[in-house]
């Protein structure tokens, strides 16, 4: 059994390389939110979209959460997703208020299975999608709004 959940992830992750590199990468997963309604994707041609992984159990994805507050309210011209990874939630609503957490929360009921589209190999990683949904920068570790100015220039 874990030899072919190895493969899939070898899989998953082949495809999300070609991805990045030849187009889109809408997701159709649904995603449910504790302090956000249920979404089945993003919409991508509104805004430019943030979507950002992290884990309740990740001390940098925790200690940046005050950024990610501000971030969200200074940059309305993004549409931002944050996805939690973690399988189990009972600790999150707990969270949300401990931190006040200001930004919406969606996690992934299929198990992971967005963040290894998206080939998450660690917590924090952010991606900026375009209007096109296609990837134009990726982020490992704590969010910095920087790295949005990596995203591709039109020629």
């Amino acid at each position: 059994m874990k030899f072919w959940i190895f493969i899939l992830g070898l899989f998953s992750i082949a495809l999300f390389s070609y991805s990045i590199f030849k187009g889109p990468v809408a997701f159709q997963f649904p995603l449910q939110g504790k302090n956000a309604p249920v979404i089945q994707g993003v919409s991508y041609h509104e805004k430019e979209t943030v979507i950002h992984f992290w884990s309740l159990y990740c001390s940098s994805c925790i200690a940046e959460i005050p950024a990610l507050n501000e971030f969200v309210k200074t940059h309305p011209e993004y549409q931002f997703v944050s996805i939690l990874i973690d399988e189990d939630t009972t600790e999150l609503d707990q969270k949300i208020k401990d931190k006040n957490i200001q930004f919406p929360v969606m996690f992934d009921p299929s198990a992971r299975a967005l963040s290894v589209q998206f080939g998450v190999i660690g917590t924090p990683e952010s991606f900026l999608i375009d209007k096109q949904g296609v990837i134009q920068a990726k982020q490992e570790g704590p969010f910095n709004p920087k790295f949005l100015d990596q995203k591709v220039k039109p020629l």
